[in-house]
């Protein structure tokens, strides 16, 4: 059998080194190596966000009326939807119970949605165009909470 070398601890022996000295040495050794680096890492990557905000923002405002007028086109188009698909189950009579109660909070969304396109869209076309599917929204809505009164 081979003779432990002095110092050295032998194969059942324990060490003079707990687990948590061993480990309260190697978060200081890595505070002491990596903080200093995540403080310059994080420092680097906050001015960097900075400038990408700036950036963006400077994008945005640039080319608000082409976000605006794109943005008032698709609340248009959202609203069409909503008008095609719950008002056709409606039509079609496939609607029953509580999906009339979801109904009305559809088409009042997408009355919502008309009335920000009628108030917010420059072209003439589009905001009458908007007041006509708000209509088509407001009168399916009204059926709708009739038709849930009259069941109730």
């Amino acid at each position: 059998m081979a003779k432990a070398t002095p110092g050295c601890p032998g194969p059942g022996e324990r060490t003079s080194y707990d687990l948590l000295s061993v480990l309260a040495r190697v978060f200081a050794d890595l505070r002491r190596v990596a903080l200093p680096r995540i403080v310059q890492l994080a420092t680097g990557a906050s001015a960097r966000v900075g400038r990408l905000a700036r950036g963006l923002g400077h994008a945005v405002w640039h080319e608000r009326a082409r976000i605006g007028a794109v943005s008032t086109r698709v609340l248009w188009w959202a609203a069409l939807v909503l008008l095609l698909l719950v008002g056709g189950d409606l039509l079609a009579g496939k609607a029953g119970g509580p999906w009339l109660d979801a109904a009305v909070a559809w088409f009042a969304a997408g009355a919502g949605a008309c009335v920000l396109v009628t108030v917010a869209a420059r072209p003439r076309h589009l905001r009458i165009a908007g007041a006509m599917l708000g209509a088509g929204h407001g009168a399916f809505a009204l059926l709708s909470y009739l038709t849930t009164a009259t069941l109730s």
